[in-house]
């Protein structure tokens, strides 16, 4: 469940996450692993690393307004070799732009900053840059190297 909390402490519901989940018939748990505001559109964008899925919902009215990656009525990628995997942080940007962290591939957690342009007539992202390929920095939780090796610029 997807709550806010006011200044007096009133606590209004936004959204059913697991409601949303049954519905789409997700064979998991909603399990989100990280949420972000965008003030300029006043959403809030949910993660579920399990589903590889992130959830845009309008903070105002819990209305879902845009799904991305591996839930059934998800959004897909223009380009398969650019779908996001146990993705984590994901942020509008200022361009409108969506970036988040992600593994390589369903079973490669070699870490990835990838950056996807949102169309919304094809209802697809298009990556627009990704960072981190061949770097050997592997993530398990919370885009966190799995060893004490950091990437040095070259």
């Amino acid at each position: 469940m997807l709550r806010e909390r006011s200044p007096s402490g009133d606590v209004r519901e936004i959204w059913d996450c697991s409601a949303y989940w049954r519905e789409h018939r997700a064979g998991e748990a909603c399990d989100g692993n990280a949420l972000s505001y965008n003030a300029d559109t006043d959403t809030i964008y949910f993660s579920s690393d399990a589903a590889h899925t992130i959830v845009e919902v309008a903070r105002s009215t819990g209305e879902v307004l845009h799904v991305w990656g591996q839930l059934g009525n998800a959004g897909g990628f223009d380009d398969p070799s650019s779908t996001f995997w146990k993705q984590h942080s994901p942020n509008r940007l200022a361009n409108g732009n969506l970036l988040l962290s992600s593994w390589a591939g369903e079973n490669n957690p070699e870490l990835r900053a990838r950056e996807y342009a949102i169309d919304e007539d094809q209802q697809v992202l298009r990556q627009e840059w990704v960072c981190g390929e061949g770097s050997g920095l592997q993530g398990t939780a919370a885009g966190k190297p799995t060893d004490s090796t950091t990437a040095t610029p070259s």
